[in-house]
C-alpha cells in the first residue's frame, strides 16, 4: 500500500503520521510525493503502519494486473 494511500485510508495528515514516525511533516510531504525514505526510514514505517506499508511500496511502482483473456482471445 503507498504512503498516501494508508494515510487517506487511516484518515491521517502528513503531521499526525510525521509525529508517528518522528520526523518533520514536511518530509512525510516528500515521502508521498516520491521521494524515497532512507532505510531505517523505511523499517520505522512499516512497524508504525503494521506492515501496510513497506519498503516494496515506495521501491515498486503501482502496476494494475493485466487484463484477463476470453475464451478463445490470444494474447
Amino acid at each position: 500500500m503507498k504512503l498516501s494511500d494508508y494515510l487517506s485510508y487511516h484518515d491521517l495528515t502528513d503531521q499526525a503520521f510525521a509525529d508517528r514516525v518522528g520526523v518533520d511533516r514536511s518530509t512525510v510531504t516528500r515521502w508521498r510525493n516520491g521521494r524515497m525514505p532512507e532505510p531505517q526510514q523505511m523499517g520505522l514505517i512499516a512497524e508504525r503502519t503494521n506492515g501496510d506499508v513497506t519498503p516494496n511500496d515506495f521501491i515498486l511502482p503501482a502496476v494494475p494486473p493485466a487484463p484477463s483473456l476470453t475464451q478463445g482471445e490470444t494474447a
